[in-house]
């Protein structure tokens, strides 16, 4: 009976030592949101939530899934500083302080990040693969000469893709590292990888509406595919999510430099993007603004 008391004891503990650091979390966010002008409503419009629920993660009482706080973080751009304190809190365990409200400042943390290492492949390895055969991780560590480090937590399936070309440029140059989750079905707004039926394979922005699927390109002069999903299934042979990014900045910046006032962002309904990995841009007729 006391074991079992005990248990329970440590189990509540656990609990409240998880919602603190849920509540201390949102707090944060809170105040990037803030700090950026924006409104809890933009951000869940952005994230594809509903507002009390986007609430109920930033007031600690549901945890906030690592995929919306990486969006978040890529949407409101905070300070390296910020990023840093809560990616410790966000993936370490908070040490007792002894005192019971949360101190923004006097706050400790102890950093027990983990990053995972994930063989990475090219744009023609990926268009070889062939899903009837072995798993897509399988077949990328059979094949891959080179690894990427990836924060997120590594499931079956998981591997990276080298970004080659710029049709998704500027958000993803050429170059980019991108972690595909191989076997998992792709939400509206998600930017895939998918395999075409001609055996191309492709970064793009996924959106279906009824049975009309689009792959769309972030770059306005870059190729976008639309087609009936019910009438021609076999257009794609596979398409995976993509959950996160190695960017590199300089290159980023660089693409963005090239033909100033070639994009501007669409801040428009629940089309409001200006995270890194879903951007939307409006192509202006700029003829100083035309890609190569």
């Amino acid at each position: 009976m006391k074991m079992v008391n005990a248990m329970q004891i440590n189990a509540s503990k656990r609990s409240n030592k998880m919602k603190e650091k849920n509540k201390q979390i949102g707090l944060l966010v809170k105040n990037w949101i803030r700090n950026r002008n924006m409104t809890q409503r933009e951000v869940a419009a952005y994230l594809e939530i509903k507002p009390p629920s986007l609430s109920q993660m930033l007031n600690g009482r549901i945890a906030l899934p690592s995929d919306k706080f990486l969006k978040i973080i890529g949407l409101v751009n905070p300070g390296s500083e910020d990023v840093d304190k809560v990616k410790r809190l966000y993936f370490g365990e908070m040490l007792g302080s002894g005192r019971e409200k949360f101190s923004q400042q006097e706050s400790e943390v102890r950093p027990v990040l983990v990053l995972n290492e994930v063989p990475v492949i090219s744009f023609a390895q990926a268009a070889g693969y062939e899903p009837a055969l072995e798993p897509i991780d399988d077949y990328a560590k059979g094949c891959s000469d080179e690894t990427a480090m990836f924060a997120h937590e590594m499931l079956p399936g998981y591997f990276a893709l080298s970004v080659e070309g710029d049709s998704m440029s500027p958000d993803f140059p050429h170059g980019t590292i991108i972690l595909v989750a191989g076997g998992e079905f792709p939400q509206r707004g998600d930017v895939v990888v998918a395999k075409l039926r001609d055996g191309q394979v492709v970064v793009k922005k996924y959106f279906r509406r009824n049975n009309v699927i689009s792959l769309d390109s972030i770059n306005p002069s870059g190729k976008s595919f639309e087609w009936h999903c019910k009438e021609d299934p076999g257009f794609i042979q596979w398409m995976y999510p993509v959950l996160e990014a190695t960017i590199d900045l300089r290159r980023r910046r660089w693409e963005q430099a090239r033909h100033p006032g070639a994009y501007r962002v669409d801040m428009s309904g629940s089309n409001y993007a200006v995270a890194e990995d879903v951007k939307k841009y409006i192509h202006t007729p700029d003829k100083t603004a035309a890609r190569e």
